[in-house]
Formats: structure tokens, sequence, C-alpha cells
């Protein structure tokens, strides 16, 4: 477990370093002489060649690595044992048809199972730099935060659910710039990869820029407190609905749906429900130093994605529906790790203490998830080549 911990603590020290070494030479550039000659533009679309470095370390650290994730040996076996007619897996395997053919892009060379490891981290390394790129200065805290944040073994587990999910990521752009289409293409995009994106298509809503019901803090409190005390019988309402409804392939979760061995313990919904009540109480703070910027579409999602965790907890059918909205909490808590760092003279008491409580509580998990080995993260092993 140590090897482990101390492999990914290497990992995020080495891309916040490089990050923050690649922004400080940026401004360097930006600010001399001989670089004002260029437009903002070529250098801009220059220092995305910045992220070349970390999508190949990633996608070849954790691309290579064996047995690690729940799901692993299961999805070696769908590599292993697939048809060699990519039209027949398609029409005749329930697995999505995106991941499909990225599936059998290896399979075709008869390459072994790693390297279709490494094309899935490649490919969702990718989304996710691009997907960020727009808030340069933010993209060293989202890569402590995706790794402290838990967000990043799930990667390693779920692989459709994160391929859909950095889709997603990337459409969010849409979202904030009112690009209802290109939105709509994403997330059909997002669907060949995983199914249950069909979810996210009412997301688009929550990227108007005037100020929404869920902006006060007040009612955010409001409607943690409610669906704490609500969550059992709303879901039991929305049990024979959402069941007409579900995507062919969690048929097999229907007797598991109410079943608390299959959801969340107890433990981490309750620490689940409290850190989203010191982040509910920061945000009018975040929100107000962020409005009008994809901030506030982060936020919205996120905490729509952490009512629906309560409600859901005892299903592991909905609760992985809501998956890609829960995932966002690397981008808010990068946001509160800022604030510690970076602004802790300029903000006030109570944003002083959230942000603290927040780096307190989403370290010490931290070490759990790799102390419990949760979704599989540890021990970190590679593959024999």
């Amino acid at each position: 477990m140590t090897e482990s911990y101390f492999l990914y603590l290497l990992l995020v020290t080495f891309l916040f370093v490089y990050f923050e070494l690649s922004n400080q030479l940026s401004s360097f550039f930006v600010s001399s002489v001989s670089c004002r000659s260029l437009s903002s533009y070529s250098f801009s679309k220059k220092s995305k060649l910045v992220y070349v470095i970390p999508i190949i370390v990633l996608s070849l650290v954790l691309g290579l690595r064996y047995n690690v994730g729940t799901d692993y040996l299961a999805y070696k076996e769908i590599y292993d044992t697939q048809n060699s007619d990519l039209f027949w897996n398609i029409v005749n395997e329930r697995i999505e048809p995106l991941y499909q053919i990225i599936n059998h892009i290896p399979f075709l060379f008869g390459l072994p199972y790693y390297y279709m490891s490494i094309l899935v981290c490649f490919i969702m390394f990718s989304l996710f730099y691009l997907s960020l790129d727009k808030d340069r200065d933010m993209v060293k805290w989202y890569c402590v935060t995706l790794l402290i944040s838990g967000t990043l073994f799930s990667f390693l587990n779920i692989q459709r659910h994160a391929m859909a999910f950095c889709v997603f990521l990337f459409s969010i752009r849409y979202v904030y710039n009112r690009s209802l289409f290109k939105y709509l293409i994403c997330i059909l995009i997002a669907m060949g990869f995983h199914y249950s994106s069909f979810i996210l298509f009412p997301c688009y809503l929550l990227g108007v820029k005037r100020k929404i019901l869920i902006d006060d803090w007040r009612i955010q409190c409001v409607l943690c407190v409610l669906v704490l005390f609500l969550s059992k019988p709303i879901l039991s309402y929305m049990f024979d609905f959402i069941m007409n409804y579900a995507p062919q392939g969690y048929a097999g979760y229907g007797e598991q749906i109410l079943s608390k061995e299959t959801g969340l313990s107890e433990q981490s919904l309750f620490l689940s429900f409290m850190t989203t009540l010191i982040i509910v109480i920061s945000s009018k703070y975040l929100l107000y130093r962020h409005t009008y910027e994809i901030f506030v579409v982060y936020y919205r999602l996120y905490f729509m994605g952490m009512l629906f965790t309560t409600i859901f907890a005892d299903s592991i059918l909905l609760s992985r529906l809501i998956y890609p909205l829960v995932s966002l909490n690397f981008i808010v808590y990068a946001y509160m790790y800022r604030y510690v760092f970076h602004c802790i003279r300029k903000c006030n008491l109570v944003m002083m203490v959230c942000s603290f409580s927040i780096f307190f509580i989403t370290n010490i998990t931290f070490l759990l998830y790799i102390w419990n080995s949760v979704h599989k993260c540890s021990p970190f092993q590679f593959v024999s080549l």
C-alpha cells in the first residue's frame, strides 16, 4: 500500500511541478520583447503542446497497469474474447459501439490488452486537458484534485463511463456558450461510450447566464437537508418510472436497485454529505468571485449531482447514471485548494475554514482510498512486458 501511495504522490507531484513551471515560462515568453510580435492566438495554439508530455506520461504509467481497477480483468476478457468481425460485435454484444470500435483497433494487429489500455488512457487524458485548457492557471490544481478526489481511481475502473465523462467534460463549454447543437452532438458521442449518458441531455438547461434558484447558498442548504430526509420515499417513487427507461445493460441490477449492499455505505454517504455542506456554505463566495465564468456551470452540475447522490445512495443503477455529475467534484475542490494556497490572505474567516476543511477531508479520503483499496486502486502493479 505504501508503494502505491508514493507512486500516486510522485505522479501528481510531477504534474503539478510541470504545469507550474510551464505557466511561469509561458508568462516569461509572453512578456518578453522578442515574443510581443506574436499574436495571442498563435501563442495559444502553440502552447497546447504543453499537454503532450503529461498525456504521454499518464497514458504509459496508468495504461501499463495490471489488475488495477475492479473491472480491469473484465475489460481484459472482453478484449481477449471479442470476435474478429467488428460488425458482429456491435450487433450482438451489449457493449456500446464507439468503445467496441476503439477496443477492436489494437486487436486487429494482434496486440496484447495493455495496448488497448494505453489507447484508452491517451483518449481520456487528451479530452481531459483539452476540456480544461481555457483556464490554464487552474490545470495544475485540477491534476492534484483529480487524484485526491478519487476520480482518477474511477477512471481506472469503469473505463466506458470514464470515457463518456471526458466527452461530457469537453461538452460543458457548449453549455456555457449556449451552443445546443454542439452539446447534443457531444452527448450522442458520450452515449457511444456509455448509454447512460442520455441522462445528461437536460444539463444544458443549467447553463443560463442569469442567476437561478440553486445559486443561492441558503436554498442549497435547504435542498440538502430535504433530500437527506426524503431520499427513501423519493427513490421508491422513482423506481418504477426509471426502470422502464433504463438502458438494457442495467437489467441485471433490477433485484438489487433498492439494496443498500449495492449502494453507498452510511459512512461514505455521511462524509459526502458533510463535504457537500461545506462547499455549499463556501459557494456564496466562490460563485460571487467567479460570476459569469464557466465555473458557475461546473458548480451547478456538481451540486445537482450531489443532491441525486444522496437520493440514489441505495441504488447502484441510479448512482451510476449520475456518475458524470458527481465526478465534477475535482473541479470544485481545485478552486478550494487554490484558496488555501493563493488567496488565504484575501478571503474571510468562513472561506478560510471551509477551504482548509475540504483540504483536510479530501487528503484523508485519499489515504483511505489507497488503504482500503477502493476501486482496487492498490496495490499498484505493472504488466509484465
